[in-house]
């Protein structure tokens, strides 16, 4: 079967537009970041049975929806690429992965315990919930470890949402190496 995506000026455009928007997100991601920070700083006490306001859950959310959907972008970009359907799984995986066999900071970055707790709480957010609980510390809430989740970093929003940030930086560093690769087939 011959791929049907890649080969006209209009879908390399659109593949680029993809990765274009990935970054846009990763961007997103960064100022959910400094916005979050700043509702934290302005936090007074807390007491063990508050959850976090409402402004501090949305911009940790913010934070963490942006990173995975930056994900998704580039994926779709891959996807597109090659012109695969995105129902099927395995052809999707086996591309996401000769895809990181050519670029190792790829298939890093995929391979990141982060990753994956991000993708976990986000799903947990988005279609179930997730425990958000004071520390004991002044403005500083944690967020509960999901159980398949391998990641060790911290669980505090702030720092959490620090280590999100740097890994979406992490992508936003390698999207022209993906371009580039995609641009070659």
């Amino acid at each position: 079967m011959t791929s049907r995506a890649g080969n006209s000026s209009r879908d390399r455009s659109e593949i680029q537009q993809y990765l274009i928007a990935a970054q846009r997100k990763i961007e997103i991601a960064r100022y959910h970041f400094e916005e979050l920070c700043k509702q934290l700083d302005q936090q007074g006490t807390v007491t063990p049975t508050d959850a976090p306001p409402i402004p501090v859950q949305a911009r940790f959310e913010g934070v963490v929806v942006s990173i995975i959907a930056a994900e998704e972008k580039v994926k779709e970009a891959i996807r597109r690429r090659y012109g695969v359907a995105r129902k099927n799984s395995k052809k999707c995986e086996s591309r996401y992965s000769k895809l990181g066999q050519q670029l190792p900071a790829l298939r890093n970055w995929y391979e990141k315990p982060l990753l994956n707790d991000i993708q976990e709480v986000r799903n947990l957010a988005i279609h179930h919930h997730y425990e958000k609980m004071p520390s004991g510390l002044v403005g500083v809430w944690k967020i509960d470890r999901p159980e398949s989740s391998n990641y060790d970093g911290p669980r505090e929003l702030r720092k959490y949402c620090q280590a999100a940030k740097s890994l979406g930086c992490e992508l936003s560093s390698i999207i022209p190496q993906i371009e580039e690769l995609l641009r070659q087939g």
